[in-house]
């Protein structure tokens, strides 16, 4: 997972060796580990925002994400949103192209539209979101 500055600029990257690669290990899992791992070694700190693929994205690595002050992005995987109140997969596919479901809380988004399938996208900021207050 390479990281790069708003110009582009990469910080850090490692590939990932298997069980030789150093990450901090956590209760989150092996994707978020390797999130906060590049974290730690770029030093990643307020008003950075970390955008990431559905392997590495949880509602917990969002939380801990903020809880350092940082905001974190990514589409996510259905089997770990728990219990966001979504519709279902099965009756999502069923509405129209476009459709879409935005369950939110005070700093936490969670979009679900309906494409050819069904794409979720989660986001959450360390303050209050204007989309939100509706």
């Amino acid at each position: 997972m390479p990281q790069t500055s708003g110009k582009r600029y990469l910080f850090h990257t490692e590939p990932y060796s298997g069980f030789t690669t150093k990450l901090p290990h956590t209760s989150l899992g092996q994707g978020p580990d390797v999130v906060l791992g590049l974290m730690d070694k770029v030093h990643a700190h307020e008003d950075n925002h970390i955008v990431m693929d559905n392997i590495f994205t949880s509602t917990q690595l969002l939380n801990e994400l903020s809880i350092k002050g940082v905001a974190g992005t990514g589409k996510i995987r259905e089997n770990r949103l728990e219990n966001a109140p979504l519709l279902p997969k099965k009756s999502m596919t069923k509405t129209s192209r476009g459709n879409m479901n935005t369950p939110c809380s005070e700093d936490m988004v969670i979009v679900k539209w309906n494409d050819k399938t069904a794409v979720l996208v989660a986001t959450k900021q360390s303050q209050s979101l204007a989309l939100c207050n509706n």
